[in-house]
């Protein structure tokens, strides 16, 4: 999708933040559906190593998660991020607050959703859902369980806006750049001023 692919409206106006609030929801989701689905796959896997001791396998999943956990984010929702910023106009400062929070609520909603595909799976396996364990006070948890939730929020926030305002930098130089030249460049036909 080239930049001419998109309308005006969405390159400057509300749909842009529409975009980057719809975009960081996805990934969101998906890279923490990605990560359960590994771990379960994994846990599943692995089930008769883990129970026999077998540390060197919870090592290497423990390593495998990570590694794809850290391909997929930030680096693969970065550089998504640095393409729609190279689609998309930014330029005010209201444009880069309601960038970081279209962004925020994004990650945020999507941290929701994914969180309640553990609550899903937790139920239809187990028949229960006590997350925070038994002994666990519940008004600590909850501290604890939003302050994860917000700062899940501000770190796709953050990668977002990094990703997107570097890419419509690099998009609105490059731009400048190829104007310039065109601009200095004789008509077909013609000569050099002297």
């Amino acid at each position: 999708m080239s930049s001419e692919g998109l309308t005006e409206p969405v390159k400057r106006g509300g749909g842009r933040f529409k975009l980057v609030f719809i975009v960081a929801f996805a990934l969101t989701v998906a890279t923490y559906s990605l990560g359960f689905g590994i771990s379960i796959y994994f846990q599943q896997f692995f089930q008769s190593s883990f129970l026999n001791g077998g540390a060197n396998l919870i090592e290497v999943y423990n390593l495998v998660e990570s590694i794809i956990g850290f391909v997929f984010n930030p680096v693969i929702c970065f550089l998504i991020f640095y393409k729609i910023g190279s689609r998309i106009s930014i330029q005010t400062f209201s444009d880069h607050v309601r960038l970081l929070t279209s962004s925020f609520a994004g990650g945020l909603t999507g941290y929701g959703v994914g969180y309640l595909f553990l609550i899903a799976y937790e139920l239809i396996a187990y028949h229960s859902f006590n997350v925070a364990g038994p002994n666990t006070d519940w008004f600590l948890w909850s501290a604890s369980f939003t302050v994860q939730f917000l700062r899940g929020g501000v770190a796709v926030a953050f990668l977002a806006f990094t990703g997107i305002v570097i890419g419509g930098f690099r998009s609105h130089r490059t731009s400048v750049t190829a104007t310039s030249v065109e601009s200095t460049t004789p008509p077909f036909g013609g000569s050099d001023p002297a």
